[in-house]
């Protein structure tokens, strides 16, 4: 089927039927765009919920407002567009949106059972199915003045409402239309929807012109909104407008077959980001524009997947955390709040004076958004090793602090900074973290606000920071890149820019970045690397005092006792000071719930508190750190994450080389256990080829494997390695087997929990590891061992041979 090159995209928008004003207030013109996506729409609904909560917040408001009450006009594309008739047609909450775009979703995304061919010019799913659910959400938030009513008195309309074919008005629907058409509101959803391969075109209005799916073309549909905005109010200049994206990819990677040859035209014509780079340079500069959407995670969710639900809202909750500031900065425009006057900024100093012909010049000054950390103790040799190499005649450009994730790199990095303030004439010293690209941007337009560097005609932030510090201009400086862990958001993927690429380089300059991966540590750094350990017994144990409440302490025992349980680190200790101080238990009485199982130590490690000292928006507690980590090393190396699927179901200790899954080849296993170790979740034992894993971060690792869904295949895989590794009870594999051995009666144990212990694989590791027990003296283990083995066989063998 073809299609014209008349562009006929569908593109549903709606103005603020219920209540926001359409005249020509002096005000400015309100816009709301919703890119298409499918199910990936549900990430947009909650960058969007989030953004009206906090209008709430600061309105001081009972309720959260309604988008159709604040914009003037909302539209969309593909799904992007049935979201817009929710909110502006049909004058749904967020929340309420939220709530009926999942049944819709399911419904819709539900694949025919003759669906098997990619390219079906009928569409994978059905398009009748569509259309009933969009039918009959508004049926259930009809606003016909009897539906409503009837709503308010408490009762369902889903039944009784006769109104699901409503009329919209004739030219707030698309932007290829016959004056004077009337529309009905379940076929304009349906024609914003017809995405290629998904549903089939549908023909609307008087002369059935066949729509198909924006996604050709129009995926992200604001420009088309604001040349609508500007026909409609002709009189309102300034804009306010927000976009938001559903975490669409941009590369594009087409193989030799005819599924994947349409996966790839999709992605190239679902592109948003160009749209959104012109927007951004026309109406960025001075705060009309402003654009979410997810940057990381979202890119291998089909836009059908609904059962990905969880997973979305996961990778769009760590956006949104991420991106706190600038939404923050959207809703104080939004609200009229922001101002021009520099104090606005995070940090204290001295503000920037002119130079010659209007450049402007340091004195000295800082930028630091987070707060001195009043409790920080020791790191003496750290900071020093730190000082030297950064401040130090002929000290190197880079260094890079690296070290496992809650070891305490960013309160190190803080207090280095603070000391340069307070201690190094004539040296400024400023902060921009690396957790997205959105918080650096940020960062960016912070310090050269509050240092008042001019911007340069059509000059991004980001370009002006850059320029500016590589200045001699800027005088002697200090600059911390903080949690640059994402080798994507610090170097850039394929031909887009990382952080790397705008950080400044000049002769009076240092970068210190902190990092939880080593490879990142020696791509910035090269060999100007400080390692940071877990704190010394005396430093936690100071640490600890100077964070309870109740600073009266137990025996030495005791405290040794939960310091060693906790690994030593600072995030940990943190997190355990603020659960007892809250609750009010004593390290005794955490102590007992920290050993009492398993599931008991995942929630302490995973309890949320507050630390003024970290990201707002990044309140990380151990567990989430480090699954977060783990989800890092996933992404970048399959061979790593399968050692540690494996890891996760043996002893965490003494694990020998020879015992781990093959990956290939041994410069892939060299690479997969090298990448371990530097992100420090394994510790290498001297020069040899054994291997150790704190307890807490292996049962972290277990936790993040379960919360995929893998833990019954990991344990699968590792049980058929362990077999296949294991070796016979001859005397010259004694070496072998006492490395093995207390893997294998782990995953005894933890077979016999799961299964009884009766599967053939784990009574032939059983048979062998009792046999090479019994050669090593260790009688009665092998005996108990053994005499399991022997009943499950005789079980085994009485019911296949029931003679």
């Amino acid at each position: 089927m073809a299609y014209g090159a008349d562009r006929q995209v569908k593109e549903a928008t709606e103005p603020g039927d219920c209540g926001a004003s359409m005249d020509d207030s002096p005000r400015p013109l309100r816009i709301l765009s919703l890119d298409g996506g499918g199910i990936r729409g549900l990430s947009s609904l909650l960058i969007l919920e989030h953004i009206m909560e906090d209008i709430r917040k600061k309105e001081g408001l009972p309720e959260v407002p309604r988008p159709c009450k604040r914009f003037d006009l909302i539209g969309g594309t593909s799904t992007g567009g049935i979201i817009a008739i929710m909110l502006g047609r049909l004058g749904m909450s967020v929340d309420e949106c939220i709530r009926a775009y999942r049944k819709v979703a399911e419904r819709a995304f539900t694949p025919k059972i003759t669906a098997f061919l990619p390219a079906s010019p009928s569409g994978a799913f059905s398009a009748k199915a569509l259309e009933a659910a969009i039918r009959d959400t508004i049926k259930e938030h009809c606003v016909a003045p009897e539906c409503a009513t009837r709503r308010r008195e408490g009762h369902s309309t889903a039944a009784t409402c006769t109104h699901s074919e409503m009329e919209l008005r004739d030219t707030s629907c698309t932007n290829t239309y016959v004056p004077g058409t009337v529309l009905l509101q379940t076929r304009v959803a349906r024609a914003t929807s017809a995405a290629t391969t998904f549903f089939k075109p549908i023909s609307v209005g008087r002369d059935e012109i066949e729509f198909i799916d924006a996604a050709f073309g129009y995926n992200n549909p604001c420009e088309v909104l604001i040349e609508e905005a500007r026909r409609r109010f002709p009189t309102r200049e300034r804009m306010q407008i927000l976009s938001i994206g559903t975490g669409l990819g941009d590369v594009v990677n087409i193989r030799d077959s005819r599924r994947s040859i349409i996966d790839a035209l999709k992605k190239m014509a679902t592109t948003s980001k160009q749209v959104a780079g012109r927007l951004d340079r026309r109406f960025g500069v001075d705060g009309q524009y402003f654009r979410f959407n997810v940057e990381r995670g979202l890119e291998d969710t089909t836009l059908s997947d609904w059962k990905k639900a969880s997973s979305i809202s996961a990778h769009t909750s760590n956006y949104i955390s991420d991106s706190e500031r600038l939404i923050g900065k959207f809703v104080d425009e939004f609200l009229g709040r922001e101002k021009a006057s520099v104090d606005k900024f995070p940090g204290r100093g001295e503000a920037a004076v002119a130079g010659p012909g209007g450049v402007p010049q340091f004195g000295t000054n800082y930028y630091i958004p987070l707060l001195k950390n009043r409790y920080f103790v020791g790191r003496a040799e750290i900071l020093g090793k730190l000082e030297e190499k950064l401040f130090g005649e002929d000290g190197p450009p880079r260094v890079a602090l690296v070290g496992l994730g809650g070891i305490g790199k960013t309160q190190v990095a803080l207090q280095l900074a603070y000391s340069t303030q307070e201690n190094k004439s004539g040296w400024s010293a400023f902060w921009v973290p690396a957790l997205s690209m959105a918080s650096f941007e940020q960062a960016c337009v912070d310090i050269i606000g509050k240092f008042r560097v001019p911007l340069g005609e059509g000059e991004g932030a980001k370009n002006a920071f850059r320029r500016y510090f590589s200045s001699a201009t800027a005088g002697q400086w200090l600059l911390i890149v903080d949690n640059a862990d994402d080798w994507d958001t610090l170097f850039g993927q394929g031909n887009e820019s990382g952080i790397d690429d705008y950080l400044p380089q000049s002769s009076g300059g240092r970068i210190l970045f902190t990092t939880r991966s080593r490879k990142v540590a020696t791509s910035v750094a090269k060999n100007n690397i400080v390692d940071l350990s877990e704190m010394s017994r005396g430093e936690a144990r100071k640490f600890l005092e100077k964070s309870l409440v109740e600073t009266s302490l137990p025996s030495d025992d005791t405290v040794d006792e939960f310091l060693q349980e906790l690994a030593h680190l600072p995030l940990a200790i943190t997190q355990a000071a603020a659960y007892m101080n809250e609750n009010q238990v004593s390290i005794t009485e955490y102590l007992g719930i920290f050993r009492n199982t398993d599931r008991d130590k995942i929630e302490l490690l995973a309890a949320e508190f507050t630390d003024n000292t970290r990201y707002k928006e990044t309140q990380s507690v151990v567990a989430t750190t480090w699954i977060i980590s783990f989800e890092q090393i996933h992404k970048i190396n399959a061979d790593a994450a399968k050692l540690l699927s494996f890891v996760a179901c043996v002893e965490p200790k003494a694990i020998p080389r020879s015992m781990l899954p093959s990956v290939g080849t041994e410069q892939r296993m060299t690479g997969a256990i090298g990448l371990l170790c530097g992100y420090a979740f394994l510790t290498k034992r001297g020069d040899g080829d054994i291997f150790d894993m704190h307890s807490l971060v292996h049962l972290a690792t277990r936790e993040w494997v379960k919360r995929k869904g893998d833990m019954e295949k990991a344990m699968e895989d590792a049980l058929a390695q362990l077999v296949a590794v294991f070796p016979s009870d001859e005397w010259e594999n004694r070496e072998r087997w006492r490395q093995y051995m207390p893997h294998a009666l782990k995953m005894r144990q933890a077979d016999g929990a799961a299964t009884g212990g009766e599967s053939e694989a784990i009574n032939r590791l059983g048979f062998w590891a009792g046999r090479c027990l019994q050669k090593d003296g260790r009688i009665q283990e092998a005996v108990d061992l053994l005499e399991h083995v022997v009943a499950v066989r005789g079980r085994t063998l009485s019911e296949e041979h029931p003679d």
